[in-house]
C-alpha cells in the first residue's frame, strides 16, 4: 500500500509542493530586498523564508502521514481523486470462495482506465496473476504502456537515490523461465479454467509461455524506468504549468 500511495499520490504531491514553494521563495526575494531598503531592521530574506517554512511543514505532514501518526482525515491520499479497485483486497481466493471468471476479468480490464500490478518473484509463480497481466497486454497491445504499469514491492522507496532503471538478473529470471504448467493456483478448478482460456485465446500453452517471456519483461522494465524518473517528471510538469507552457 505504501508503494501504491507513493506512486499515485505522494510523488506528485512532493514534486508539486517543492517546485511551487521554491519558485515562490525566489519571487519573494526582490520584495525582501525592497522592504529591507525601507525598513533596515527587517532581514531581506524574511519574505522568501515563508514559502520555505511552509515546505518544511508540508514535509513534516507527509512524514507523519507515512509514519501513521497523522489523523486519517488529514492524510494526503485521503483527498486524492484517483479511484482504485484492489484485486488483492476485494477478492477472497481461499478454498471454496467465489472468484472471478476469465470472462469477468476481461470485462474489468476493458472498463479500467489503467492497471497497476505490484509484483514480486512470488507474483509470477501464480498462474492467475500472470494470466491477468497477459490479458491486459493482449487487450491493449497498441498502447500497452498507457494501460499497464508494473511496480515491484522489492524496489527502494520513492525518494531513494539507489533506484535503478534496468532489470536485474533476478528480475529477468522471474519471467524468462516461465511455464504456465509450473505456475500455481489456489484451486484445481481455477487451473483448469485458466488453461482452457489460454488455449482458446493464444492457441496453445506454448504460445502463451512465449508471449509472457517476450512481452512482460519489457513492461516490467518500463515500469521500473517510470518509477525511477517519476519524481523528476512530475517536477518538470509542475515547472511547465507554473510558466504557462
Amino acid at each position: 500500500m505504501a508503494l501504491l500511495r507513493g506512486y499515485l499520490c505522494l510523488q506528485q504531491l512532493v514534486a508539486g509542493l517543492s517546485i511551487v514553494l521554491l519558485l515562490l521563495s525566489l519571487f519573494l526575494l526582490p520584495l525582501g530586498l525592497a522592504l529591507n531598503g525601507l525598513m533596515p531592521w527587517l532581514p531581506f530574506w524574511c519574505p522568501a523564508a515563508l514559502p520555505l517554512a511552509a515546505l518544511a511543514v508540508a514535509a513534516g505532514w507527509i512524514a507523519c502521514s507515512c509514519a501513521g501518526v497523522a489523523p486519517c482525515r488529514w492524510l494526503p491520499w485521503t483527498h486524492s481523486k484517483v479511484t482504485v479497485w484492489i484485486d488483492r483486497a476485494c477478492l477472497d481466493s481461499s478454498a471454496g470462495a467465489s472468484v472471478l471468471t476469465t470472462e469477468q476479468l476481461d470485462h474489468i480490464i476493458l472498463k479500467s482506465e489503467s492497471v497497476i500490478a505490484l509484483v514480486s518473484g512470488e507474483y509470477f509463480r501464480r498462474l492467475w496473476c500472470v494470466y491477468e497481466l497477459a490479458s491486459v497486454c493482449r487487450q491493449h497491445n497498441r498502447r500497452l504502456f498507457d494501460h499497464l504499469t508494473m511496480l515491484s514491492v522489492e524496489w527502494p522507496s520513492m525518494l531513494s537515490p539507489l533506484k535503478g532503471s534496468t532489470l536485474s538478473a533476478e528480475e529477468q529470471g522471474w519471467l524468462s523461465d516461465f511455464r504456465c504448467r509450473d505456475a500455481e493456483c489456489y484451486r484445481p478448478i481455477d487451473r483448469a479454467s485458466i488453461l482452457d482460456a489460454i488455449r482458446q485465446k493464444w492457441g496453445s500453452e506454448a504460445a502463451f509461455d512465449q508471449f509472457v517471456r517476450e512481452r512482460l519483461p519489457a513492461v516490467l522494465e518500463e515500469g521500473k524506468r517510470r518509477y525511477r524518473h517519476q519524481l523528476a517528471r512530475e517536477a518538470g510538469r509542475t515547472f511547465e504549468l507554473a510558466f504557462g507552457e
